[in-house]
């Protein structure tokens, strides 16, 4: 579950910044991808570090 959680986040950023057409919309969904990139990157220096 932890693999993929990142990628989740990530994609509804995207998602989300696709389909709205607001400025919040897109904030959120950039917002969105920025926890799902820094959270990818914590996950891979963990892995790398074991």
């Amino acid at each position: 579950m932890d693999d993929v959680l990142p990628a989740a986040i990530a994609f509804a950023g995207g998602s989300v910044s696709l389909s709205s057409a607001t400025d919040s919309g897109l904030v959120i969904g950039l917002v969105l991808i920025a926890v799902g990139t820094v959270l990818a990157v914590a996950y891979a220096s963990r892995r790398l570090g074991e």
